[in-house]
């Protein structure tokens, strides 16, 4: 039998509806989620008796996906649960519905790679990163391949427009056409009535880094039973065309939404989430305490450090890198850096 606690068992009693759960780094997020289903299964108030699971990436789709089939048992999972990332499942809609908007449903499937190279064949240049980043945000919206072309021709966007006309002769879809057509078929009630007729609840990881093309997907498949889960001080995708503040707007103004807010860690040491939650309360995310303070001695450690140079700083880390390790190889060392090119030097 898994054991799980107190706070999180308390969501296999929470009725149908709309939630969000709150859940910072190491407070139990993806565990959450399977929970809330577990117990609207339990209850028999889930009908029909399907669930979709929406993750970012394929390691968080297995992680929610492994949960789902730990608490329901392999036998029911398999029989009632559709883990997918958002592009799986846009490719899943495109496949069965393209003809209701006059596309054909045998479009070769985005390939990694293609625009950039086929950018780079057209003369793009070191303007091939932005022009891709444009491209992408042009298809945030729920339009048509002719309207794309016309967005970017007005824009004066030459290359990038070539380019859409060369993946509409060449018959295939790049990654951001499967949301922007799952998007536009989903704006069709009789397509998104038989999802809702599917699934009885959606869940939903990371919503703090949905886009509202995301957004408008999941709320179209839903019978008013959601759940998002995420922490918006996690917010690291507005790159990629993420408003965690629109979303999260849209996302309390659902009918009848209940907040559930997780504060204990099980991953880090005091010190850690004491600094997280120092800068966490700026942007809203609450204080976060350690589950188990006694497990890091003297409450384990934080510290900053300023140099005067780029590679001062890269030689600093490595040192700290050796200190940590050392002759072991069962450690491991985690560097994030804000930009790329920092990384390199270390």
């Amino acid at each position: 039998m898994l054991k799980y606690p107190q706070d999180k068992l308390a969501l296999l009693d929470e009725p149908n509806g709309n939630m969000m759960i709150i859940a910072p780094p190491g407070c139990g997020k993806t565990e959450a989620l399977a929970l809330r289903a577990k117990g609207i299964l339990e209850r028999g108030k889930l009908s029909p008796k399907r669930i979709l699971a929406l993750a970012f990436s394929n390691r968080a789709r297995d992680n929610i996906g492994a949960r789902l089939s730990e608490l329901l048992g392999e036998a029911n999972y398999g029989k009632i649960v559709s883990a997918s990332n958002f592009h799986g499942f846009s490719a899943r809609v495109y496949a069965a519905h393209a003809s209701t908007i006059e596309l054909s449903a045998d479009a070769d499937m985005p390939q990694k790679g293609w625009l950039n190279n086929t950018l780079k064949s057209l003369g793009a240049g070191y303007d091939t990163r932005r022009i891709e980043t444009l491209i992408s945000r042009t298809k945030l919206h729920p339009i048509s391949d002719d309207e794309v072309i016309s967005q970017l021709e007005s824009a004066g966007e030459t290359i990038a427009a070539l380019a859409e006309k060369r993946r509409i002769e060449e018959g295939r879809l790049d990654f951001p056409d499967l949301l922007r057509h799952a998007q536009r078929l989903l704006a069709e009630d009789s397509v998104a009535r038989l999802y809702r007729m599917h699934f009885g609840i959606v869940l939903v990881d990371e919503f703090q880094d949905l886009t509202e093309q995301q957004l408008d997907i999941v709320c179209a498949i839903s019978n008013n039973n959601l759940t998002f889960a995420g922490d918006p001080g996690q917010a690291i995708f507005s790159f990629t065309g993420a408003n965690v503040d629109a979303v999260q707007t849209r996302i309390r103004n659902l009918p009848d939404l209940r907040v559930v807010t997780f504060s204990t860690s099980y991953r880090s040491s005091p010190a850690v989430l004491n600094l997280v939650s120092t800068i966490g309360r700026s942007i809203g995310s609450p204080q976060v305490l350690s589950a188990n303070p006694s497990k890091w001695p003297g409450g384990g450690l934080v510290a900053c450090c300023q140099y005067e140079t780029q590679t001062d700083e890269a030689r600093a880390v490595k040192n700290i890198v050796d200190c940590i390790i050392g002759p072991r190889n069962d450690v491991s060392v985690g560097i994030i850096s804000r930009v790329f090119y920092r990384r390199l030097t270390v």
